[in-house]
């Protein structure tokens, strides 16, 4: 899944989009959408996640967006959690993790 991410304050919802918060762990939050289930957002809320995401950033996934492409695809971020079929031919970097530690 393709994931980018804005600050948090400068994030803006148009209407009242039907979102509900999940906690998966004391740190990290997911908004999924209340009326189909589509993932929409991730955001941290505790200092401590072993993937260190950033606080101060909220986590949007790009096939949520209208127009995803106002900017091009930098690298690829938790690059070890890849399902086993997928064959990454590109010359992105490669991150393990959330941009902490490159891969090969």
């Amino acid at each position: 899944m393709t994931w980018t991410s804005v600050p948090r304050d400068r994030l803006v919802l148009e209407g009242e989009p039907p979102v509900k918060w999940y906690r998966s762990s004391p740190q990290i939050e997911w908004g999924f959408c209340s009326e189909c289930g589509s993932p929409l957002f991730y955001r941290a809320i505790g200092e401590g996640h072993h993937e260190s995401p950033k606080l101060d950033r909220m986590y949007v996934s790009a096939g949520s967006l209208l127009d995803p492409l106002d900017r091009t695809v930098q690298a690829h971020v938790s690059f070890e959690e890849r399902v086993g079929w997928y064959e990454c031919e590109d010359a992105l970097p490669r991150y393990r993790g959330k941009g902490i530690e490159r891969m090969g």
